[in-house]
């Protein structure tokens, strides 16, 4: 038997093949979280309640870990608070929203007439702020109209100017 044969793995391949398996589990997690939002969403439901363990995102994910996902159950253990923080679902969110208007923008792009129009009307909110809801509105290929909400988005200022600034 050589000498060689006989030495473990060095630390550093140790290490990486460690933190490799560790990422595997993340990434399989955080699919699972960001499958859950987009369920919840989707759905039209609240993701968070009012304490941390008693919204719908919360509820839905203890379900699936404890249903078949034993590594999920046990990552959510370990590492709740930090990976199903409010922060972290609101970043989903605006992922997703994101994801949807450049989805939105690319089949109004491939239309051979680039012709499209906003819609745009404001109110203001409980705490007396202008908030400004932005559609897109145009004709498919078949000739169909098509109007989608873009977003709500706050203006500091109802001018012309301003509105525009926000829709840009």
């Amino acid at each position: 038997v050589s000498v060689s044969a006989k030495q473990p793995n060095p630390v550093s391949a140790q290490l990486s093949s460690t933190w490799g398996k560790k990422q595997e589990v993340a990434r399989h997690c955080l699919g699972k979280i960001v499958s859950s939002v987009r369920h919840v969403a989707r759905q039209g439901q609240a993701l968070r309640g009012h304490a941390d363990d008693s919204g719908n995102l919360h509820q839905l994910l203890r379900l699936r870990a404890e249903e078949d996902d034993p590594i999920l159950l046990t990552w959510l253990t370990e590492r709740s608070t930090m990976y199903t923080s409010p922060k972290l679902q609101n970043e989903i969110l605006n992922i997703m929203a994101n994801n949807i208007i450049r989805g939105i923008a690319a089949e109004i792009r491939a239309l051979h007439f680039l012709q499209f129009s906003l819609i745009i009307d404001g109110t203001q909110d409980v705490t007396g702020a202008e908030q400004e809801s932005v559609c897109l509105r145009y004709v498919d290929h078949d000739l169909v109209p098509h109007e989608e909400f873009v977003g709500l988005y706050r203006v500091s200022e109802t001018t012309g100017q301003g509105i525009a600034k926000v829709v840009c």
